[in-house]
């Protein structure tokens, strides 16, 4: 018995050093979403290759997962450094197949590459055969920029930025105003711009690009729709399949507080609320100056009287119009904010919306208290950003007043509070 298991030992370990090289040499693997994937011949870099491409698949497979969707293509994916140029796509009898040359790690480096690549797993996916001499039109510039920051993202950035997405040249310029028209922006190959605009670009493409994630469903993918139309007319200018998919989608999720009817307008000013709570939010608060600024036109209401004076205006014809446009706005400057001053900001929206309960002069009282404790939290990180250098004043000025006196609406207490505030941080 002894000898039949050391003969069956033996032969399974010359199985196992057979096979070890096979697998070496190339043998077929799978990623998780099925696509195979091969190399043609040994190399040094097969480990960080397989990772990237083991990336991309996962990254695929979130993004474009949908009940809808058709049963995907088979796919061979094979890393062949002996091919010319970066990616070369060719037709088997089975399954499509597509070589990659991984030297310099180009194919993942540069944006055509990389939108190549992306185009024929992506198309693969949804049940689509791109054309094999130029699979890469089945993905627009945009989306291709924006999964390729996905990657850089996911490989490189802290975890907070990975949930919470980071736009630094957005935070720069006037919001919405100095966003593109995105109807015309889906139409821009980034390769015919200068080299100053692309990180711009790149910003505004996963700006896009997320809003798009965020108004699809488990049921409708939003992105996939407009990648499976542009496949079956890509004859047609971008601008047209956004019309056709993005647009809707987007005019449909604004609420309220929009008041354009047209379709196209209306997807404008949503992106640019997007835009704006996507550049500022709790995690990267506006500057507190801009914020200020912001806070002080918010506080005059219809005729310029001040904000606290709003409960003796219950019997004017636009005042509930007067109220939902303050709470509206204010909600807005909360979620922009640090924390504190957020909290405030949205106590005071409360207070506004309840106010009706109370006596005019106690709504009032009410009000002006929780201006004045607004007022020196704003004063004060303004100060704090000042100090820390932070306030990017060079790009957003910042507004502080001359200082007043605090008015007979407070109380003695209240009064030399604000007092002592802008005392301390208004020079």
């Amino acid at each position: 018995m002894d000898r039949l298991f050391q003969k069956k030992k033996r032969t399974a370990l010359l199985l196992l050093a057979f096979l070890l090289p096979l697998a070496a040499l190339g043998a077929p693997q799978r990623l998780p979403s099925g696509i195979e994937l091969s190399f043609a011949g040994l190399d040094n870099a097969s480990n960080l290759t397989e990772d990237y491409l083991r990336q991309m698949d996962r990254l695929i497979t979130e993004y474009f997962r949908a009940e809808n969707i058709s049963r995907p293509v088979p796919l061979r994916l094979v890393v062949d450094r002996k091919i010319e140029g970066a990616a070369v796509l060719s037709m088997t009898p089975e399954k499509l197949e597509l070589h990659i040359n991984d030297s310099g790690y180009r194919i993942f480096r540069d944006h055509n590459a990389r939108r190549k690549l992306f185009a024929v797993m992506i198309a693969c996916r949804l049940g689509k055969v791109p054309p094999l001499q130029y699979p890469e039109i089945f993905l627009p510039h945009w989306i291709a920029v924006a999964l390729g920051r996905e990657m850089v993202a996911r490989q490189t950035e802290v975890r907070i930025l990975r949930s919470n997405l980071y736009y630094p040249i957005l935070r720069q310029i006037p919001l919405p105003d100095g966003l593109p028209v995105f109807r015309s922006f889906v139409g821009i190959d980034p390769n015919a711009l200068p080299e100053e605009a692309l990180d711009f670009y790149v910003e505004c493409a996963r700006l896009l690009f997320h809003a798009s994630l965020g108004v699809s469903t488990r049921s409708a993918n939003v992105l996939a729709e407009y990648l499976l139309l542009r496949a079956e007319q890509q004859e047609r200018p971008e601008e047209i399949i956004f019309d056709a998919v993005l647009a809707p989608r987007f005019a449909a999720a604004v609420r309220q507080g929009i008041e354009e009817k047209d379709e196209g307008a209306r997807a404008q000013a949503y992106l640019g609320r997007i835009g704006r709570r996507s550049a500022f939010n709790r995690n990267f608060p506006r500057p507190a100056g801009d914020g200020y600024a912001f806070w002080r036109r918010l506080q005059r209401i219809e005729e310029k009287k001040p904000l606290y004076e709003l409960p003796f205006l219950a019997g004017n014809p636009h005042y509930e119009q007067m109220r939902r446009n303050v709470t509206e706005s204010i909600l807005e400057l909360a979620e922009e904010s640090a924390p504190d001053i957020r909290t405030a900001l949205l106590l005071l929206r409360q207070r506004i919306e309840k106010m009706d309960a109370l006596a005019p002069s106690a709504a009032s009282a009410q009000l002006a208290q929780a201006i004045a404790e607004i007022e020196a939290l704003f004063l004060r990180q303004v100060q704090i950003e000042r100090v820390l250098d932070i306030t990017q004043s060079d790009l957003t000025p910042v507004y502080l007043p001359k200082r007043t006196p605090p008015g007979d609406f407070l109380s003695s207490e209240e009064a030399a509070e604000l007092d002592k505030a802008q005392a301390e941080f208004i020079r």
